[in-house]
């Protein structure tokens, strides 16, 4: 497609699928549950659509394919469809993997209806069964649990174990994908538990709540997915391409055509995102052992303490992130884990390697952007923008500009103030 001719039509595009919402913050997901596609699953830390638009109008060049290689719940590569702009994607998560593809990949609405009722017919005539026997799950999901906790009473998880299996039994892949994700977006909600950014937690009063019906739930989340289809049509084009598995190695082997990187790493703030998704990795079968789980944990990028580091560090040369690192060194035994220090120092190695990755496979004068959030450890704050400008040149990037575009509150362990900032970090190739 000709970006110069068809960028009147994306932009209509983009404004009818965004016409009802505001960001209040840049790169924030807060307000979207309203928003078509950003709906369908619970999604707190992602780009607001109009971040994604504005950002890539501001460059020098008209991107004629943009990579994302932290995927997480697909704002950038949606945006990009509703621009023109072919978004190429890599997810290490199977479950995000499949939560962005929904959102990309055509589906025919009426077949989607169809099939949705015939999911719905066939659970409610097996919820009965104990279908909690025919499934791999730790012990503490179901009841009667461990020390009597538990994630889900008896009943509901027959419930969705009997969705699950009737999707399962689906022929086309691409609407058992759509209808995993709406069952995965009730998961949480009809749980004892909820979820933050250190796992799971259980809900105060949890024994005596009601929880809310899991048929119910499903349908309502399946119409929700279905108005959005409509939505879709809009789009001007439905070009993607989508890859599954730890960026540092899909970066070295897959033949990749893009002229532009737009992303946003998890920030080292030590969150596990494999702890954030474990209800729907387990429950939805995307992991059915310990092995597994840990298999997962371990390619992630190195943002938390989780794995022991099984790759060696590089060297690093920035003068604020070794300052850093020599400070968190010596406050050590100070810290919450005392392997902080080297959680750190891997982070912004394997950020390291990425952008070297990234730079084999850009021409000269092609731009990456990256949006990334501060740290604090103690007392000790930790500039994520500015080590990442540092290494640029060592990397063959120029620094093209480094802007501040919101204020994170840090954790109750960092003081819990409004002092982290979250910047875009903009590079060029040399």
């Amino acid at each position: 497609m000709d970006l110069e001719i068809s960028t009147l039509a994306d932009n209509i595009a983009f404004s009818r699928w965004v016409s009802s919402w505001e960001s209040p913050a840049p790169t924030t997901n807060q307000g979207t549950h309203e928003l078509g596609f950003q709906r369908w699953f619970k999604f707190k830390e992602a780009f607001a659509p109009s971040f994604v638009k504005e950002v890539i109008e501001e460059l020098p060049y008209k991107p004629k394919a943009v990579l994302d290689p932290f995927g997480g719940s697909g704002t950038t590569a949606v945006t990009c469809q509703f621009l023109g702009v072919p978004p190429s994607i890599i997810e290490v998560n199977p479950f995000l993997a499949d939560l962005i593809e929904s959102k990309l990949c055509p589906i025919d609405l009426d077949y989607f209806m169809l099939v949705k009722d015939e999911v719905e017919k066939q659970a409610k005539n097996s919820c009965t069964k104990a279908l909690e026997d025919e499934y791999v799950l730790p012990p503490s999901f179901i009841e009667p649990g461990v020390k009597g906790r538990y994630i889900y009473s008896k009943k509901t998880a027959r419930e969705i174990l009997a969705l699950r299996q009737a999707i399962e039994g689906v022929a086309m892949p691409e609407y058992q994908r759509i209808l995993r994700v709406a069952l995965a977006s009730i998961l949480v909600d009809t749980s004892n538990c909820y979820v933050n950014g250190k796992g799971r937690r259980y809900r105060r009063g949890w024994q005596t709540r009601i929880t809310p019906g899991v048929f119910s739930s499903f349908h309502s989340a399946c119409v929700c997915i279905a108005e959005d289809l409509a939505i879709a049509l809009c789009r001007p084009i439905a070009d993607y391409s989508l890859y599954r598995g730890d960026c540092r190695q899909q970066l070295k082997t897959v033949e990749l055509g893009f002229d532009f990187c737009l992303f946003s790493p998890p920030y080292p703030n030590s969150f596990d995102y494999t702890d954030v998704y474990n209800i729907e990795l387990w429950m939805l079968g995307y992991l059915t052992s310990a092995q597994e789980n840990l298999a997962l944990r371990k390619s992630t990028l190195r943002s938390h303490v989780q794995v022991t580091a099984s790759r060696p560090a590089r060297e690093l040369p920035s003068k604020h992130f070794q300052s850093v690192y020599k400070k968190l060194v010596k406050a050590r035994g100070e810290l919450w884990d005392s392997r902080i220090p080297e959680m750190v120092r891997d982070y912004f190695s394997d950020l390291a390697d990425i952008l070297e990755l990234m730079r084999d496979r850009l021409n000269s004068g092609n731009y990456v952007g990256m949006v990334v959030g501060d740290s604090q450890y103690r007392d000790i704050h930790i500039g994520v923008a500015k080590v990442l400008s540092e290494l640029a040149p060592s990397l063959g990037f120029k620094v093209e500009s480094t802007k501040r575009v919101r204020s994170m509150r840090s954790s109750a362990q960092q003081g819990g103030n409004l002092k982290l900032a979250e910047s875009l970090v903009l590079l060029s190739k040399n």
